[in-house]
């Protein structure tokens, strides 16, 4: 079995821990693949996958999802031999499982011949409604976590910090041999936030934006949609702010005539108010600009202009903001008004406080 690789905290580094089983050829019999982060975890899932299983193989191969997931279905593939290859594989996605007890499985887990792999997906939500509620994949008191974690198979992939994200974006914009600039990579981690399948279709969005450049500049990460949109909103909530209130009309014009998605404006100006409100606090309490920036999730290389943007609000108006764009997302939601009238009377009551 493979040797564990652990970080200074004495945690697993999942993805150097897999990608060493792949480089070694010595595989667990169960990996347990949890967490926040979606995109690394699927990347490890079709790693592990494209290395046990020959390409067009789908005798050894099985894959379950969610309610396809039957404890009684994946027992009976797990103890199942091989048919001329190396490996049974078995791959259950998003299956729930480990949120309940199953003392059935955790013995077939123990008594899984050698010959058996089996990958779980396991992938943390966010609860529908409005306090964002966290739904964790994984309950790790309950013994179906226990008995992987005692075979060495549990990873758990969190966030990458705003560093290491910086790094892999970077590289990926690299390909080819390109030059890229710093301020491009900001940008789009800017308007993207750290969400990794977000930040990678993004790259893809840029790279072939830039095809025939030999270098990747601000203004070529400008051009792209998603932050031309988010550039759209900052500067529209920065003439609210101002109470400049033909301007910010217009720009809600150019909004809608982007034809964007109501509800993805609507969660950009959300979660425009929202930083500007933690940084709002966070300056009461004479928090140092890094912490303010970790705090409100916005690059440092950014973090002075959304400064400016929320010391023009004044007392708890940021809160009345915040209740503004949830007010307004009940109404679409509950058909009180229409998506364009909703956000066209969020953007009148919006330049009243």
């Amino acid at each position: 079995m493979a040797k564990s690789t652990k970080d200074k905290t004495n945690k697993p580094n999942p993805t150097v821990e897999i990608n060493n089983d792949i480089k070694d050829r010595v595989f667990r019999r169960v990996y347990l693949l949890y967490g926040a982060e979606r995109y690394l975890i699927q990347q490890a899932r079709d790693s592990l996958i494209s290395a046990l299983v020959p390409e067009g193989d789908t005798f050894n191969f099985s894959s379950y999802s969610q309610d396809q997931c039957k404890p009684q279905t994946i027992i009976g593939d797990i103890s199942t031999m091989p048919f001329l290859a190396d490996y049974k594989v078995v791959l259950c996605d998003d299956s729930g499982l480990f949120r309940n007890a199953n003392e059935e499985l955790c013995a077939a887990l123990d008594s899984m011949p050698e010959t058996s792999v089996i990958i779980f997906c396991e992938y943390e939500k966010v609860k529908a409604g409005d306090n964002n509620e966290i739904i964790k994949p994984v309950d790790a008191r309950l013994k179906l976590y226990k008995t992987v974690n005692k075979m060495n198979g549990a990873f758990e992939f969190t966030a990458p910090d705003d560093r290491t994200l910086l790094i892999w974006l970077k590289r990926k914009l690299q390909e080819g041999g390109k030059t890229v600039e710093d301020s491009a990579v900001y940008t789009i981690l800017d308007a993207v936030g750290n969400d990794m399948q977000a930040l990678s279709l993004e790259a893809e969005k840029l790279y072939s934006y830039c095809l025939d450049k030999d270098v990747i500049t601000e203004s070529d990460a400008a051009a792209i949609s998603s932050v031309r949109l988010k550039d759209q909103v900052f500067d529209m909530i920065d003439a609210i702010s101002k109470h400049e209130k033909e301007k910010a009309l217009l720009m809600y014009q150019d909004l809608s005539q982007m034809k964007e998605n109501v509800f993805g404006t609507l969660s950009l100006i959300s979660r425009q108010y929202t930083i500007l409100n933690v940084i709002h606090e966070m300056k009461k309490k004479d928090a140092s600009s890094n912490e303010i920036a970790k705090a409100a999730g916005v690059n440092p290389y950014f973090y002075p202009k959304y400064e400016k943007q929320a010391m023009m609000y004044k007392g708890d108006s940021l809160l009345s903001c915040l209740t503004l764009c949830v007010d307004t997302d009940f109404a679409i939601k509950s058909g009180k008004l229409s998506q364009s009238a909703a956000l066209e009377r969020l953007i009148i009551d919006l330049l009243t406080i």
